[in-house]
């Protein structure tokens, strides 16, 4: 099965669950008055929600880590994220999920605001000052525009195929997105104004790729894929180095750009939804929770299965 149509399955799966979601999720007015007394695992906002754990998983009591919070990219339900969530919770981390809004085809600012709302209620949650975020796809740009407006509140910041630098309007793949969305009136209006912030050097794009302050640190880890069909072209995947590059403890520098195929040649069929299952690339998100060095985590990992 080529990566092509291994994408397109996944896609479609993921579409189907996202629409089924979409219809039980409250309006932004709603979720932003969560029952106080709904247990966390089933909130009154099911877009910030724990996900469902095998039995043999316990509640992480590790309270040294951070909870991680994935943010879910464009039309991506939980499903596409079963792997990592997982692999986090094997690993004893707290794990959270936020689902982007009406699946992500409305203005990226709108679901920064519900991303801090669930953030907030996460950190209620696990007992914690700050949290660790893993954005997908259009997640790991809105979980920089969450960091722009709510700075002091993320510890690490782990984006997977995330379109930073934008990417082409003219990509057909973004093209079918957008005609999906303008099926109604609104939707066609709600696309426009996303697909203008997708474009590179524009004005949303612009304001998070701003080298912040020290005053609020934030460990960045960013890693794309050659084969990313949906960020065109791939490198716009890329996070302005000047803002997210590091020397550890040791001196060392630490990279926070990383290219899967060029650590893992052989790993040719990791594109845009794949990179969020990929075994290699987890070794990779867990070294960077952990602060320690991304690429040297990866290697050894290359001809896992």
């Amino acid at each position: 099965m080529t990566t092509n149509r291994i994408a397109s399955f996944f896609a479609a799966v993921a579409t189907f669950f996202t629409l089924v979601a979409t219809s039980l999720t409250p309006a932004p007015a709603e979720a932003a008055n969560p029952n106080a007394n709904a247990p966390f695992f089933f909130p009154a906002d099911l877009q910030c929600r724990k996900p469902l754990r095998p039995l043999f998983f316990q509640e992480s009591t590790a309270k040294s880590k951070p909870p991680v919070l994935i943010v879910g990219g464009t039309m991506s339900a939980e499903l596409i994220y079963i792997f990592l969530e997982t692999r986090l919770l094997a690993d004893n981390y707290n794990v959270y999920f936020y689902e982007l809004h009406k699946g992500g085809m409305i203005d990226m600012n709108e679901n920064a605001k519900g991303l801090a709302t669930c953030a907030d209620a996460v950190l209620k949650d696990a007992g914690a000052s700050k949290l660790s975020l893993i954005g997908h796809s259009q997640g790991g740009v809105v979980a920089r525009a969450f960091i722009r407006d709510q700075p002091g509140k993320v510890d690490t910041m782990v984006s997977l195929a995330a379109p930073h630098l934008g990417t082409s309007p003219t990509n057909p793949l973004v093209g079918l997105l957008a005609a999906i969305a303008s099926l109604t009136p609104e939707g066609a209006q709600q696309a426009q104004v996303l697909k203008s912030q997708m474009a590179p050097n524009s004005t949303f794009l612009n304001s998070i790729n701003k080298n912040w302050p020290a005053k609020d640190p934030v460990h960045y880890v960013n890693i794309i894929s050659t084969n990313d069909e949906w960020i065109v072209p791939y490198k716009n995947g890329l996070m302005p180095e000047s803002m997210c590059d590091e020397v550890d403890a040791h001196g060392q520098a630490i990279a926070c750009n990383v290219t899967l195929q060029t650590e893992c040649p052989n790993r040719i069929l990791t594109d845009h939804v794949l990179l969020a299952s990929d075994v290699a690339v987890y070794t990779g998100i867990k070294a960077g929770l952990e602060h320690q060095q991304v690429k040297a985590a990866i290697k050894p990992m290359c001809l896992a299965i």
